[in-house]
């Protein structure tokens, strides 16, 4: 059986030591992890805790190729944002809470945005609690610095800036941008638009860059003035041949220039191995003793999951494939987390294969109703994700809880039911013939047929 769009959603398994060093550890609520939720994050041990060096294990093919808080759409992933640049330069607003999409105001460089005439204009203003590694003030002419640069990666390549969508939000839908004072930025919009959708979508999408570091064409040339479009476009040319050389990732003065929690010290180009250490003037929250991150790149789920078995990281994963070894893991002395990836997996039709016929039978929406009510979601996350997963009947899953989810998130509109499926062929002209394949006995259209273009004999099979 083949699914189609609507399987569940699901949960890596988060595994860490006892981490009170770490700075997300804090209590959590659900039910034990791996009950279709996520569990339980554990509450941070009494008293003053540090760990020198934080391990954190990286899965396969995770290894940063890409620096720029800029990132070109090849590069847009997590392994380069919000697990790796995100940490040395913080976008304007930060979008996750623990495991939930929501706006978190503390972790943000902005206090919330302010909306005006008619939702066509947007202020922003930055906290005065953040600033840069060198001791420069985090300042309006950054985020425009920021803009403008997008919008000159843009003009040489669509794909050079990864969130970019033709025609809508930024920078395209914006008119202008001002910056009225050292702390205010204010985005007129050429219409309205929806306030939620460009504060979740749009302003996070923006990450103030040092200009007075970054705005120049060389390394040892002058700043420029990024506003004017020429000037814009060398300093982008510069900026992206920088952040393609790998290998000088921790010698280039430009990414010494941070406003994050954390400087990168030491970059293996080749295996992905990273080293931060803490920047002493980063001004968000962070625990009074910050930690070096140490991230351990490994070539296997087996190789990562053998060092989780040794004890060798503070910091790593089960793979789905060894979901049954959480048990042992706590045993072991970690503490165990069913992460929830907000997203859904599927798998489509090929609404374009012509073999035998197919194109036209996945054209009837009772087909594909009877394929639905062939799913059973409860039964797939119990018996191939070991219980590590959410039922979901939509694209907005209901598993981290949000406020996109509707009401009806895990109501199956096509419960599982074999015997329905078999009616509804019967119903539309289709011979079912239990053990074998079923065939088209009414072809053509109209009630009780198989449907437009599906010739009689048509066999109901598909790769």
């Amino acid at each position: 059986m083949t699914r189609s769009t609507r399987p569940g959603v699901a949960i890596a398994a988060l595994i860490v030591t006892c981490a009170s060093a770490l700075a997300a550890c804090s209590s959590g609520t659900g039910p034990a992890p791996f009950s279709g939720a996520f569990g339980k994050i554990p509450p941070a041990a009494p008293g003053p805790r540090h760990a020198g060096t934080i391990t954190w294990a990286k899965s396969p093919g995770t290894a940063p190729t890409w620096i720029l808080p800029l990132v070109t759409a090849v590069n847009f992933t997590a392994r380069n944002t919000s697990q790796f640049s995100a940490l040395i330069w913080r976008p304007l607003y930060w979008f996750s809470n623990g495991v939930q999409p929501v706006q978190t105001p503390a972790m943000s460089l902005a206090n919330p945005p302010v909306w005006s005439n008619g939702d066509k204009t947007v202020t922003v203003t930055l906290k005065s609690s953040y600033k840069w590694s060198d001791g420069q003030p985090i300042t309006s002419k950054d985020v425009l610095f920021n803009f403008d640069e997008i919008r000159a990666a843009i003009a040489e390549s669509p794909a050079n800036w990864g969130p970019y969508t033709p025609g809508l939000g930024i920078p395209d839908e914006v008119a202008s941008v001002t910056t009225p004072s050292s702390k205010t930025i204010v985005f007129n919009l050429k219409k309205a638009v929806n306030p939620g959708w460009f504060y979740d979508d749009e302003l996070p999408s923006l990450s103030p860059m040092p200009a007075h570091a970054w705005a120049k064409a060389s390394a040892s040339g002058p700043a420029l003035d990024f506003t004017v479009p020429a000037n814009a476009k060398k300093i982008w040319d510069f900026l992206n041949a920088a952040a393609r050389s790998e290998a000088t990732y921790t010698t280039n003065p430009l990414w010494q220039v941070v406003d994050g929690p954390y400087k990168l010290t030491q970059f293996n180009s080749g295996s992905g191995a990273f080293t931060m250490t803490p920047n002493p003037a980063y001004g968000g929250p962070h625990v009074r003793k910050m930690s070096v991150l140490q991230a351990v790149p490994f070539t296997s789920d087996t190789a990562e999951l053998n060092a989780v078995r040794a004890g060798r990281v503070d910091v790593g994963y089960l793979p789905l494939t060894g979901i049954k070894q959480a048990k042992t893991v706590k045993a072991a002395g970690y503490n165990v987390f069913g992460y929830p990836g907000f997203g859904f997996s599927y798998v489509t039709y090929n609404f374009l294969d012509k073999t035998g016929n197919f194109d036209k039978v996945v054209a009837q929406l009772y087909f594909r109703q009877a394929m639905a009510h062939l799913e059973n979601e409860k039964g797939w996350i119990k018996a191939f994700l070991d219980g590590a997963g959410g039922q979901d009947y939509g694209p907005i899953p209901a598993i981290p809880s949000s406020p996109y989810a509707p009401p009806d998130a895990v109501t199956d509109p096509y419960p599982f039911s074999v015997s329905t499926a078999i009616s509804l062929l019967k119903r539309h002209g289709w011979t079912v013939t239990p053990g074998g394949t079923d065939t088209c006995a009414k072809p053509g259209p109209g009630p009780g047929r198989c449907g437009a273009g599906i010739p009689a004999g048509t066999k109901l099979s598909f790769n």
